[in-house]
């Protein structure tokens, strides 16, 4: 599955810090009180900061080895492309229900769960080589 140990590297590198920003996108939900799509629609300061957290987030994935991506389904997402498509380029455009919804998917346990199991099998495969 992993091949080079620079991609360990990178893979490892990349996992670590999208589950930092993941972190930091629950306490700017959780400090703005943001319990809706409403909400955040309200508040400049989340919009802002998660739109931009969602972008590097995207950046990050996108150095991830195909096989490491693929394996994160719940993560591996369309529609964080599609987030961070339009926050870079169309900001007025924003629908923010669905920004709201991948913020709920990304700080949800299954996908923090997925992150940590593959970031712990890219160590083991390091270990093993």
């Amino acid at each position: 599955m992993f091949r080079m140990k620079k991609s360990f590297n990178t893979d490892t590198q990349c996992i670590v810090k999208i589950l930092r920003y993941i972190d930091d996108i629950q306490a700017i939900l959780d400090n703005d009180n943001v319990k809706s799509f409403q909400d955040l629609s309200n508040s400049l300061s989340a919009k802002y900061a998660v739109t931009q957290l969602l972008t590097n987030v995207y950046e990050l994935s996108r150095k991830l080895q195909d096989s490491t991506l693929q394996s994160l389904k719940g993560f591996n997402s369309p529609v964080l492309k599609k987030a961070r498509q339009i926050a870079s380029h169309d900001y007025d455009a924003i629908d923010f229900r669905s920004i709201y919804n991948l913020c709920l998917n990304l700080t949800g346990e299954a996908v923090r769960k997925e992150l940590q199991e593959c970031l712990e099998a890219i160590k083991n495969a390091n270990v093993s080589d």
